[in-house]
């Protein structure tokens, strides 16, 4: 009977173990759960701010590309206008050739004089303008560059922000099921 009775305490010690460690088992798991959720809404917390951030970005981008859309506008109407100007130049430049031309007498030596200082203005603001037009040229070109750039940059952020939503609802979905 007394070995009955150890073999019962003995068995009874066990199942007291079984129950402790099964407690133990389950307390450490909600921890665990405690601190995954707790990480979980760290992450989403910084998650969320990247996401504010980048947006912010991609919106400033956006003006920036929209202002950059206007002042390409802008330099392609001051070239044309600057071509209209060359083409008039070269109007006027043919009329005082064609004057001098068709003139005779003393006054042609006069004219002559006259013509050849105002070829020489009409020359120089050609050049001038010529030179305007090309720096317009490439300020156009870097403008184009600089579109090419910011929209690449707004669709990498584009891109980032749709991963980190991605991210933000498994988070979520984790903490959810948790």
């Amino acid at each position: 009977m007394f070995v009955l009775g150890v073999a019962l305490i003995i068995i009874w010690m066990k199942k007291q173990n079984k129950n402790k460690k099964k407690k133990l088992k389950k307390i450490n798991e909600e921890q665990n759960n405690l601190i995954t959720a707790a990480r979980l809404e760290e992450e989403l917390e910084k998650s969320k701010k990247e996401q504010k951030f980048i947006d912010h970005q991609i919106q400033s981008l956006t003006e920036m590309s929209e202002e950059l859309k206007e002042q390409k506008k802008q330099l392609i109407d001051q070239t044309a206008e600057e071509a209209k100007m060359i083409e008039e130049d070269e109007k006027k430049l043919k009329a005082v050739d064609d004057e001098v031309t068709n003139q005779t007498g003393n006054m042609i030596e006069k004219k002559a004089q006259g013509y050849l200082k105002l070829k020489g203005v009409i020359a120089e603001s050609k050049e001038k303008l010529t030179e305007r037009k090309q720096g317009h040229q490439k300020v156009g070109y870097m403008t184009d560059k600089l579109i090419k750039r910011t929209n690449d940059e707004i669709n990498n952020l584009k891109d980032r922000k749709q991963e980190i939503e991605n991210h933000v609802r498994k988070i979520q979905k984790q903490l959810d099921e948790n």
